[in-house]
C-alpha cells in the first residue's frame, strides 16, 4: 500500500530560508546558488517517531469541489453547432457536447448591471475597488475550487461588473459568489478589513495615475 511508504525513513526535505545566508558550505552550477546537504541521522527520525501524532499534522478536509460521480451520459445526436437550450429577456442557454474528448465542460457569465457603476469617475473607482475586494474576500473559499480545477473572475465593466466561471461543477461557488455579492450590496454586507479597502483603494489609484502618464515605445 502507498501508506507504508509514507514514513520518516523515506523523506526528502527542501528547506529555503535566509537564515542558512552565511552557513552553507556548496554552490550550483547553474545559478550559483549557495546550498547545503545535511543526512538526517537516526536520533532525528527517532524523536520525529516519539513525537507524533500531532494533532496540528493532519490529513486537509474533504474538498467539496471534487466531483465524486464521473459517469457521463449518453449522447444520442452528434451536434456541429451549440444549441439554444432556452432563451429569456436575461438570459441564454446553450449545449454543445463534447463528443470529440468527451470531457464536459461548462462556461457561464453573469452580468450585474449597475446603472450608477460609471455615472461619474468617483463611481469608477468604487466599483472597481468592490470587484477587488470581493475578489479578495472569496480568495480563501475559491482556494479550494481552483486545486479541484475550477475557476472563476470577477471583473469591473462600464455597466457594472461580471462574473465568469468557466470548468465543471461550478454550481457551488457560483452561488457563494452571487450570495456574497448580494449580501455586499444588502444591509447584511460582508466582513471588509479597512487595510484591505486601504490596499485596493491605493492601487486603484496608482493604475488611474500610471494611465495617464505619456509612454513612448
Amino acid at each position: 500500500m502507498v501508506t507504508i511508504t509514507i514514513s520518516s525513513l523515506f523523506i526528502r526535505i527542501f528547506w529555503e530560508s535566509t537564515k542558512f545566508e552565511g552557513h552553507t558550505d556548496k554552490i550550483e552550477p547553474w545559478y550559483g546558488t549557495a546550498y547545503s546537504v545535511e543526512k538526517i541521522t537516526v536520533s532525528m527520525i527517532q524523536q520525529w517517531m516519539e513525537s507524533a501524532p500531532d494533532e496540528h499534522l493532519h490529513l486537509p478536509a474533504p474538498n467539496v469541489f471534487i466531483p465524486t460521480d464521473l459517469s457521463l451520459k449518453n449522447v444520442v445526436e452528434m451536434a456541429k453547432f451549440p444549441l439554444l437550450l432556452r432563451k429569456s429577456s436575461y438570459s441564454r442557454l446553450w449545449y454543445k457536447p463534447d463528443t470529440m474528448f468527451s470531457t464536459p465542460k461548462a462556461f457561464v457569465r453573469i452580468d450585474f448591471n449597475c446603472p450608477y457603476a460609471g455615472n461619474s469617475p468617483e463611481a469608477e473607482v468604487l466599483t472597481d475597488i468592490f470587484t477587488r475586494l470581493l475578489m479578495d474576500y472569496l480568495n480563501e473559499y475559491a482556494y479550494y475550487a481552483q486545486v479541484a480545477g475550477l475557476y472563476y473572475a470577477i471583473n469591473h465593466t462600464d455597466n457594472g461588473f461580471q462574473a465568469f466561471f468557466w470548468q465543471t461543477r461550478s454550481d457551488s461557488i457560483r452561488c457563494t459568489v452571487e450570495n456574497s455579492t448580494v449580501a455586499a450590496g444588502s444591509a447584511a454586507a460582508i466582513s471588509l478589513s479597512c487595510t484591505s479597502f486601504g490596499v485596493f483603494a491605493s492601487l486603484c489609484f496608482a493604475l488611474l495615475l500610471f494611465s495617464s502618464l505619456p509612454f513612448s515605445f
